[in-house]
């Protein structure tokens, strides 16, 4: 009997170390499957913000080079000009399409002169030196001279003929910078930040989770966070300085779990900080042990737990986390960073002129949320993209870009189909206004462009289609719906020239034509030996507006024979006040355009003004160009002796610029 229950005890005790070992086994397995899946949702996490991460990058690396690039194009313009004078009004024109920020000239000694007028001492900023030393640079984040606002200043030297001979710097606010970091994603919960190479912050985020008021990042982290998985500052402040994405897993005070991830700015050395809250992979790596400890009863049901557990769980992070940083919070359809990656997709894998980009725009969609309140602008904003989304056919998306503003991607049409698919549209929008007293329509304007060019970027895309919608936005204020091609900028053209034919006899009523004179050089004598009179328009609105402009309409509806005798008039009455007050005056020359030989006594009214001044007759010329030789060389001929007659020089410009040939200027009896 005692044998019996020794043998027993034997079998009960290798049962038992049996039952011991294949629970260390199964735990063992389990332990080992749940750490592999800590590690591959690390490091499938990791790798999708730093996606994320890497998309922001991009944007801005774009904004600003985008930016630099226009003030490049400036400051050669600026260079090429003879005066500050001049460069500040050209640099006015640009101001006027870009109200609120700052744009002007500053000169060796650091000292700004704006374009809407005042100064600024702007010689301790550190990108204004670089600028002055020949680099291009971004300054951080400075007070403004104008208002005292936090802005950033792009600094792009100005290079002449001796080297720098200055730069142009404009203003962008740190809100605008603050915009492009708004990541929507992770139900606001996560942000993102710049800092630069000593982790001194650059933009900090206006998010409710991030530290407010922070000076530096590696103080920050070490003095009110703690890190965890193997990550140190040193190490991060090391990704920094090499200018490499970096990662970083930390706990707050509030003992909140983030990670942080870095990507390098193509500018200044500058580093973006997207942060995140990793409380759902927590949560899910806590279900799945105790998912392990409850399948320890079989080896299979481990095993086939495990492998469930684990695909299903990658496949949720993925929905969740594509849901969050893709899917439009207010319409739940895509939002743009998914629009503008399935967009790029689709037109990359199709033939050019296969797609159209439409930016449509709900017109005063503002006053909704004045009127109702931002829960009936939601959930207006969600209908139209509904509608827009019933209106197209597969291969087709749409996405609320921004506010109120939709970007559509449409397979290419003729331009009547587009224009029936728009009133389609709207119909069917404004379709709820059909039983109701106080009707209330939602107008909206569209600009299209034709994608003929598979290589641009999406941005550049965009903002052609922006361009023929404000185009459109400008121009048709009292249609409920209305769209603009990007290349139907003919139209764009005539609604122009009506703005300058409307304004024009206001304007020379109101003296807002100037005359400057262009000076002519004895290259010998290096001397002075006369001058040509140019008109251009100082526009109370638009600023000072060059001939190109509206010289051309002008000649087209005959306004330019008005303007021509206004300026005679001027240079007549500018070298009568130069002979009064004892100044040797100069010949000055004036352009006739051709619009006067329709009168064959146009003569008469320069003889008027002429005699009006008393002026010597030498000291006057009419300037001829090669149009007219062209048009009828023996008229031409008579006018040219009644110039003579009256004691005026004639001479021709542009000669060889056209069909003319030397044979016909032989003719011709001008004088220079």
């Amino acid at each position: 009997m005692k044998m019996g229950n020794l043998q027993e005890d034997k079998k009960l005790k290798l049962e038992f170390a049996g039952l011991i070992v294949l629970v260390i086994i199964v735990a063992g397995i389990c332990a080992f499957y749940v750490k592999n899946l800590e590690r591959n949702t690390k490091a499938e996490t990791n790798r999708y913000l730093g996606e994320v991460s890497s998309q922001v990058a991009n944007v801005i690396n774009d904004r600003l080079d985008a930016v630099f690039h226009s003030m490049e194009i400036m400051a050669i313009s600026c260079a090429n000009m003879e005066s500050l004078e001049q460069q500040l009004g050209y640099l006015k024109i640009v101001q006027d399409k870009t109200p609120g920020e700052l744009l002007g000239i500053v000169d060796l000694n650091g000292r700004l002169q704006l374009s809407n007028g005042g100064s600024a001492d702007l010689s301790g900023v550190q990108a204004v030196q670089k600028a002055l030393a020949g680099t291009e640079a971004l300054s951080g984040c400075i007070s403004s001279p104008a208002d005292g606002s936090d802005i950033f200043l792009y600094c792009v030297p100005m290079l002449g003929g001796n080297g720098v001979a200055g730069a142009v710097v404009a203003s962008a606010s740190a809100a605008h910078f603050r915009e492009l970091l708004n990541v929507e994603s992770f139900n606001q919960e996560g942000y993102t930040q710049i800092v630069d190479a000593n982790g001194a912050f650059i933009i900090d985020s206006q998010n409710k989770n991030a530290v407010k008021n922070p000076k530096n990042l590696f103080q920050t982290l070490e003095q009110q966070c703690r890190l965890d998985r193997g990550y140190t500052v040193a190490g991060l402040q090391s990704k920094i300085e090499g200018g490499m994405p970096g990662v970083l897993y930390y706990r707050t005070e509030e003992g909140r779990h983030k990670v942080m991830n870095g990507q390098p700015l193509a500018r200044e050395g500058w580093y973006l900080l997207s942060v995140v809250p990793t409380k759902e992979t927590e949560e899910q790596w806590n279900s799945f042990i105790l998912l392990a400890v409850a399948i320890n009863i079989s080896i299979v049901l481990l095993f086939a737990g495990l492998t469930y557990f684990l695909i299903q769980t990658q496949k949720k992070n993925r929905i969740r986390l594509e849901t969050i940083a893709f899917v439009d919070p207010v319409t739940g359809g895509m939002n743009r960073t998914s629009f503008e990656m399935e967009a790029q997709e689709l037109i990359g894998k199709a033939e050019a002129d296969t797609y159209a980009l439409i930016s449509l725009d709900i017109q005063k969609f503002k006053l909704i949320n004045d009127a109702f309140g931002s829960a009936m602008g939601n959930k207006t904003l969600k209908y139209v993209h509904d509608v827009i989304k019933r209106h197209l056919t597969p291969g087709e998306i749409v996405s609320r870009i921004s506010a109120d503003t939709y970007d559509v991607l449409m397979k290419n049409r003729p331009q009547e189909e587009f224009q029936n698919w728009l009133k389609e549209l709207v119909e069917e929008i404004n379709s709820f206004n059909g039983e109701l007293t106080d009707k209330y329509f939602l107008p909206i304007y569209a600009g299209v462009y034709v994608i003929r060019e598979k290589g641009l970027h999406m941005i550049t895309m965009q903002d052609r289609a922006n361009v023929a919608r404000k185009n459109n936005k400008q121009i048709n204020e009292t249609k409920l719906y209305s769209c603009v091609f990007y290349s139907d900028m003919e139209r764009v053209r005539m609604i122009r020239e009506k703005e300058i034919t409307n304004r024009m006899q206001t304007a020379l009523e109101n003296r807002e034509f100037v005359v400057y004179l262009q000076p002519k050089m004895d290259i010998e004598n290096n001397t002075v030996s006369g001058a040509e009179a140019l008109v251009r328009w100082q526009d109370p609105e638009k600023g000072l507006l060059q001939p190109g402009e509206f010289i051309p309409v002008f000649e087209k509806n005959g306004f330019i024979v008005k303007v021509d005798l206004f300026v005679f008039e001027e240079v007549c009455r500018l070298l009568r006040r130069w002979i009064d007050q004892g100044i040797t005056p100069i010949p000055i020359s004036v352009n006739l355009s051709r619009v006067h030989l329709k009168n064959p006594d146009f003569l008469d009214q320069f003889r008027k003004i002429y005699e009006r001044y008393q002026i010597p007759p030498q000291l006057l010329e009419i300037e001829l160009t090669e149009t007219v030789v062209f048009e009828n060389l023996e008229f031409l001929i008579h006018v040219i002796e009644q110039i003579h007659e009256m004691g005026f020089r004639c001479s021709l410009d542009d000669f060889g610029s056209g069909y003319s040939s030397l044979n016909m200027l032989k003719d011709v009896p001008v004088d220079v």
